[in-house]
């Protein structure tokens, strides 16, 4: 009799246990499931800044290049360094 007392209660325990568990999880799951959200327009928004400040990246990148190319011609033109900088200069600007 004092066993199935026992085992009752402890039955009915653990029950109730699992249920608030379940409770738990089904509130978390509803949480994260609304959570990402995503505004479409937002997002585009942010694509296109980071694609224009991509290209402005590049667009500064390619003027130094052109500055450097530009002074690295000169000094080969007015002999400005010396014999075996003229062949690795030769062959960057190839």
């Amino acid at each position: 009799m004092r066993a199935l007392k026992h085992t009752t209660i402890s039955l009915l325990i653990l029950t109730a246990l699992s249920g608030s568990a379940l409770a738990n999880q089904h509130a978390h799951k509803s949480k994260n499931e609304t959570a990402p959200q995503i505004n479409l327009a937002e997002e585009q928004a942010k694509w296109a800044q980071q694609q224009h400040s991509h290209e402005l990246k590049l667009i500064e990148q390619r003027a130094t290049f052109l500055q450097l190319e530009s002074l690295l011609k000169s000094a080969v033109k007015n002999n400005h360094v010396s014999n075996n900088a003229k062949l690795f200069l030769g062959l960057l600007i190839l």
